[in-house]
């Protein structure tokens, strides 16, 4: 391949690069914003979603009987490190008038907490919070933005790694999301740079 030919590739490249860097910026789910509801922790304190108002949310709907739910969990710890108070976690063990797997004690879902060393909020659902958001099996996730609104689904586990988890909170969390919005930018001034050089060499070779 000529020099040209691979400035040409270069350059489409870049420009490809710009255009899913801009639209990374902006995934999101449709606006839909997340019910509000008042649940009391396994602990004994109460707590309701728009508590958090201002922070990003993972709500995830589980039972300690589906092992899929502690994959889940251990995959929380872990994203849950990166991103500090920056991020609320809450677990909500379903009841068996939604599933039949459901119905977990506050002492069960303790144990399935300390198990895991889980280190957000833990509560049985009281209130009919899993039928409010359409929840059909579990694990079933939701990642809520700081105004409220849901920004991603995941139903199950086998969608919902470490890796994935932790890309979908960086575009929305503010301190990691600033550096997302620059990219597109970023690579677009790169294109810019390397097509003004090109023309520069152009020019400077049809002047000789």
């Amino acid at each position: 391949m000529n020099k040209g030919g691979k400035m040409s590739r270069f350059l489409s490249i870049m420009f490809a690069l710009f255009l899913i860097g801009l639209s990374l910026s902006g995934i999101a789910c449709a606006q839909q914003t997340a019910p509000n509801f008042t649940l009391t922790d396994v602990d004994g304190a109460g707590f309701s979603l728009s508590n958090f108002r201002g922070s990003t949310v993972v709500l995830s709907f589980i039972s300690t009987r589906v092992i899929f739910c502690k994959a889940t969990a251990y995959v929380f710890v872990s994203v849950s490190k990166i991103f500090g108070d920056e991020v609320v976690f809450i677990l909500v063990g379903v009841s068996s008038e939604i599933l039949a797997v459901g119905g977990d004690s506050e002492a069960q879902l303790r144990e399935f907490r300390d198990e895991v060393s889980f280190e957000g909020f833990v509560a049985r659902d009281t209130s009919g919070v899993a039928a409010a958001y359409g929840v059909n099996f579990v694990p079933s996730t939701f990642i809520i933005d700081q105004t409220g609104v849901v920004r991603h689904k995941h139903f199950g586990a086998a969608e919902l790694s470490e890796q994935a988890l932790t890309a979908e909170l960086q575009a929305i969390v503010p301190e990691f999301s600033s550096l997302l919005l620059l990219l597109p930018f970023m690579v677009f001034a790169v294109f810019l740079i390397v097509l003004s050089k090109k023309r520069v060499t152009r020019l400077t070779s049809f002047a000789a």
